[in-house]
């Protein structure tokens, strides 16, 4: 929230530099992000007084005025703006003057006239970003009266960061109120007095779905006049908030919100068709808000309408159809308690972010909306005249906060902080907060103030207490306690292990959003049931992920658009599926590598990495929870990868995870220039650390014999390696596949498949002859099953 530092200083009686007041406010926990000036220094510009102005010949837009500065003599100044006239007051840049960008002003010749100085826009002093013709000064003011004393410019703006539990400090009432009790200072609020009613004219309002708005305030005034211009004072107040003008009435209603905290809102009475009615809106209806928009309204949206339809979409923003304008006559004040939960996510669902929506979805005190309609009704009255009617209060009673009462234990107070507030101090900090009191044996029975949303339990009043008392007059203590060392969740452990093991084999880990972009993860085959997001970010993150590849590529994407041709990654993460109607959700990790598999160097060539390198590291990942031996690698139908260049990866016979190549037609709609290999697992199944088996190293010497056996082209080799375990297992030390060939001297539909195999006895030497036995017994083996003959 922004605001003026001279109005917090209207407020609180005591005098404090802007660092102090940043400091407070910081420190209680509404953190200060920016503090800066309200406007640049225009030191040179006073006010001047345009004496006669007449079109210089022969230009379309120049007139040379006369301008009356204060000084003795009549200066003239060349001007282009249309709205320039003789006998209004305007900010007058004298020569030397420095204005906005840094421009500085002389005495030049403009069309063959002198001008000595220049008459300002807004935009030329800084005031705004944007505006057409020149800044009009009130008829009040003074000519040569300096313009920072006029718009009282020497004032600071504070921006703070407010967290959403402290929607009480969204008004100027709230901080210094904050304010006052930080620096025990009296609290000066504005005088709200009951403003008596002229007409009887009224509107009934019905509340159809009280749990979202149980109160609503209304209120008609008649024969007001809407052309006035708003005062200067007030548009800057609102300007310096980061509001804009508009025109008196929607000026006021916005003033009156930055004072109080109540959002209201002004319907052209004219412009409405009957009484008012609180509801949801219809399948199918919809609404032109003020910004021009035709909105579609979805039926978990709360709208303000009368006979014709929906008028406005209730605490978020006002239809265009019954807007204010400055030909409006009669108004009818809204002033509304709607509950947080009521307009959370209402106003993003439609691509809105209001100041209204903004109050409402964090709490405006329900106690507020009568009294901040007098307030703004009396403002009303005070500049543009009319007749007021009755407030009608609409309200159901059982649908209102309920009060609240926390129990205090003075005890409790201290424990908790480790310090030595007395009850005294606590209590009274209590008071000046809001809170009501009542003396216990052992503590407080508190009330809680009606805009306190945040307060539900004894911490939260202990919490008021810490940051009003300061956490720098709370002693630093270190507590003793006796540690109790607990187990690491498996989950952790998993997760530790195996990220040291991926980052040791050169691996970097990345973390991706949880939602992605649903044509992506249907493109890479995960086209079934999604969970899909109410209110996503942006329409390519609509959808919680399915897989971490969509992730992992979009990271290769971005890094490859900057120069980044070696990528080595992986993610950690959860992924979610819906199953018979529930959400499932299971942690994977996966992996990807692109580019070469070495960073370059002068004494080796790049070598690209490829399926059979991602499968290594895999490997050595898999290694530390799971037996190498029972792991299996079978080529399968996967829509994301490559399908001569996949494998899903079983663990005794159980699905585990895949691994492969991505397909090139989905490589070319990523645009991306090379392979890109992936690898993906599921946590559940490897939740299990292989145990360490110690063996023995034998001191004999070993055996090694070469076979090429000629086997089904289908075959997968891993059958005949585990035919070949089972045959030999005593003895085999071990095993390899070395080659794999198809061609001359090999039958079509036929490969040959070149197998070492090292033989050792740990007890004694092992002979030739055994060796031989051996092989004679894998070889026929080998044909019993699989029809395999040697190769000559």
């Amino acid at each position: 929230m922004k605001v003026s530092e001279k109005w917090l200083d209207e407020f609180v009686d005591k005098e404090l530099s802007t660092n102090n007041k940043s400091e407070l406010f910081t420190m209680a926990g509404l953190e200060v992000d920016a503090v800066e000036p309200c406007a640049i220094d225009v030191s040179g510009v006073v006010i001047g007084k345009v004496v006669s102005c007449e079109r210089i010949s022969g230009t379309e837009k120049l007139s040379l005025c006369e301008v009356e500065d204060g000084s003795t003599d009549i200066k003239q100044v060349v001007c282009g703006a249309e709205n320039v006239s003789a006998g209004q007051l305007y900010p007058y840049a004298k020569p030397g003057s420095v204005l906005k960008n840094g421009q500085k002003i002389e005495k030049r010749e403009i069309h063959g006239v002198e001008s000595e100085g220049m008459l300002c826009s807004a935009f030329e002093l800084g005031l705004v970003d944007a505006s057409t013709g020149l800044y009009e000064v009130d008829a009040d003011a003074s000519p040569g009266e300096a313009f920072i004393n006029y718009l009282s410019l020497e004032d600071n703006v504070f921006d703070i960061s407010l967290t959403p539990n402290r929607g009480d400090c969204l008004s100027v009432i709230g901080l210094t109120r904050e304010l006052s009790v930080l620096t025990d200072s009296n609290h000066f609020l504005p005088t709200v007095q009951k403003v008596p009613s002229k007409i009887q004219d009224k509107l009934d309002i019905y509340l159809q779905h009280p749990e979202s708005c149980p109160r609503y305030c209304g209120r008609i005034i008649k024969g007001i006049n809407s052309s006035v211009i708003t005062p200067t004072w007030i548009k800057e107040r609102l300007r310096r908030s980061g509001v804009r003008a508009i025109n008196i009435i929607v000026d006021l209603t916005n003033y009156v919100m930055l004072e109080m905290g109540q959002p209201m809102h002004a319907f052209d009475l004219q412009k409405l068709d009957g009484n008012i009615t609180v509801r949801m809106a219809k399948k199918q209806e919809q609404l032109i808000l003020l910004d021009g928009e035709n909105y579609k309204l979805e039926q978990n949206t709360l709208v303000i309408s009368d006979k014709t339809g929906a008028i406005a979409m209730a605490g978020i923003m006002g239809g265009e159809t019954t807007a204010v304008t400055t030909g409006t006559t009669d108004i009818f004040l809204e002033s509304a308690f709607f509950t947080p939960t009521a307009i959370m996510g209402r106003a993003r669902q439609y691509g809105l972010h209001t100041d209204a929506s903004h109050r409402f979805e964090r709490g405006v005190d329900p106690e507020l909306a009568e009294r901040a309609l007098e307030r703004l009704s009396s403002l009303l009255l005070k500049y543009c005249d009319g007749a007021p009617g009755p407030i009608v209060n609409a309200q159901a009673m059982k649908d209102l906060p309920d009060q609240k009462n926390v129990l205090l234990h003075h005890a409790k107070v201290n424990s908790l902080l480790g310090s030595e507030i007395e009850s005294t101090t606590s209590s009274a900090i209590l008071k000046k907060l809001g809170f009501e009191l009542e003396e216990l044996k052992d503590g407080w029975k508190v009330t809680v103030p009606s805009y306190r949303f945040d307060i539900e339990q004894e911490v939260d009043l202990i919490e008021e207490i810490a940051r009003v008392y300061g956490y720098h007059h709370i002693p630093e203590t270190l507590p003793t306690v006796s540690i109790n060392l607990q187990k690491r969740h498996q989950r952790t452990q998993l997760y530790s292990l195996l990220v040291n093991r991926l980052v040791s084999i050169g691996y970097t880990e990345v973390i991706t959003y949880s939602f992605v972009d649903a044509d992506l993860q249907n493109l890479l085959g995960f086209d079934g049931e999604s969970l899909t997001l109410m209110n996503p970010i942006s329409t390519d993150m609509s959808v919680m992920r399915q897989t971490l590849l969509p992730g992992l590529l979009k990271a290769l994407q971005f890094n490859i658009k900057r120069q980044q041709n070696r990528l080595k990654i992986f993610e950690f993460g959860r992924c979610f599926d819906i199953e018979q109607g529930a959400i499932k959700e299971t942690d994977k990790i996966s992996g990807l590598t692109y580019g070469n598999m070495y960073e370059k160097q002068w004494g080796m060539e790049d070598i690209s990495s490829d399926y059979y390198s991602i499968k290594s590291d895999l490997g050595a990942v898999l290694s530390q929870f799971l037996d190498p031996v029972d792991l299996i690698y079978k080529n399968s139908d996967i829509k994301a990868l490559h399908p001569y260049q996949n494998a899903e990866i079983y663990y005794k016979n159980q699905n585990i995870g895949y691994i492969g190549t991505i397909d090139p037609g989905i490589q070319a709609d990523l645009d991306i220039a090379e392979t890109i290999h992936v690898f993906e697992i599921d946590i559940p199944q490897i939740t299990a650390k292989t145990p360490s088996k110690y063996m023995k190293i034998s001191k004999y010497p070993s055996i090694r014999r070469d076979i090429s056996v000629i086997v089904d082209e289908k075959l997968p080799a891993i059958e005949v390696i585990n035919s070949i375990k089972n045959t030999s297992y005593e003895l085999l030390d071990n095993l390899e596949l070395f080659d794999v060939y198809q061609g001359e001297g090999i039958d079509i539909g036929k490969k040959s498949l070149a197998l070492g195999l090292t033989f050792r006895r740990s007890s004694s030497t092992l002979t030739d002859e055994e060796a031989d036995i051996v092989i004679n017994d894998v070889v026929s083996s080998l044909n019993n099953q699989f029809g395999a003959i040697l190769r000559e």
